[in-house]
């Protein structure tokens, strides 16, 4: 929906199904004996035995508030539902790794052309508490300068989490250990020819 050039709104629903999920089975642990003295042997794979459906929605807006200044909120919410088959088999049991849950995330972004040659974008991210990993909800602020130089020639420098809040953007895979996202600021330089 759009009203002249003063704002504009998005909004999208959708609806996800999932098969073949990837899940954990492991067999009866079985007593041994072995070189070592005593042990459990007990045998563990890979499946692909689990669904899940993913639904929820976006709302998106521009409102140009005077020339060269505009503000674009954004909402989100997804919820995200799995399940291992319903059966006899008492060994598929787990999840190879449990899916994040972050429900609800908000945005406020404005992009302000302080003159012809300089831009000023700022960015607040609000993101829900992750209630698979016990994360707490949190906020994070981002800003960009950017200077066009010439026709082509852009200079800008980036400050992405300038509040330095410690938040986890993916959980460890495998061997691959989760690394939070501090601050980060990026002087960049982009030609265009």
């Amino acid at each position: 929906m759009q009203s002249g050039q003063r704002w504009s709104l998005d909004t999208s629903l959708f609806w996800s199904t999932y098969g073949h999920l990837r899940s954990v089975v492991t067999g009866q642990p079985t007593p041994a004996f072995g070189p070592q003295g005593f042990c459990v042997d007990m045998i563990a794979g890979i499946v692909n035995a689990g669904a899940g459906r993913s639904f929820g929605g976006e709302v998106w807006a521009t409102v140009q508030l005077r020339p060269g200044w505009r503000l674009m909120p954004g909402y989100s919410y997804v919820r995200d539902r799995f399940r291992l088959p319903d059966s006899a088999l008492p060994t598929i049991n787990a999840w190879d790794r449990e899916p994040s849950d972050l429900r609800h995330q908000g945005l406020l972004r404005s992009r302000h052309d302080l003159s012809r040659d300089w831009r000023l974008d700022l960015m607040a991210r609000v993101r829900d508490r992750d209630r698979t990993f016990g994360l707490p909800g949190v906020v994070l602020l981002d800003a960009r300068l950017a200077w066009q130089a010439a026709r082509g020639t852009e200079i800008s420098l980036t400050g992405h989490n300038l509040a330095n809040r410690q938040v986890m953007e993916a959980v460890a895979e495998g061997a691959e250990p989760s690394i939070p996202v501090r601050r980060i600021l990026l002087l960049q330089w982009t030609q265009r020819f």
